[in-house]
């Protein structure tokens, strides 16, 4: 039963682990983490750093991905799909 439950782990890590996105980026790019806002509080500023920094956050572009099992889903969907040989309907 350990050797059971032993296997089921070790194909779920190759599995996981062959699902990976880095795979398909062109060479030279890489995956958009997020942003950090470093803020340095002016002596005339009346706000807080915590709430600039806040606001900051809020106001960064792109956001960033959406992360599950430790991969960007949509981008792997999106380059595992490829682009669109016809002009109508889904690729």
């Amino acid at each position: 039963m350990k050797n059971f439950f032993a296997i089921i782990i070790i194909l779920f890590t190759v599995f996981a682990s062959s699902c990976s996105v880095r795979r398909f980026l062109p060479a030279g790019e890489k995956l958009y983490k997020g942003s950090s806002v470093k803020v340095e509080k002016n002596k005339e500023t009346t706000t807080s750093v915590k709430s600039l920094g806040k606001t900051l956050k809020l106001a960064a572009s792109p956001k960033a991905n959406k992360f599950l099992l430790g991969q960007p889903y949509k981008v792997w969907f999106y380059y595992v799909i490829g682009e669109s040989k016809r002009e109508k309907g889904f690729k």
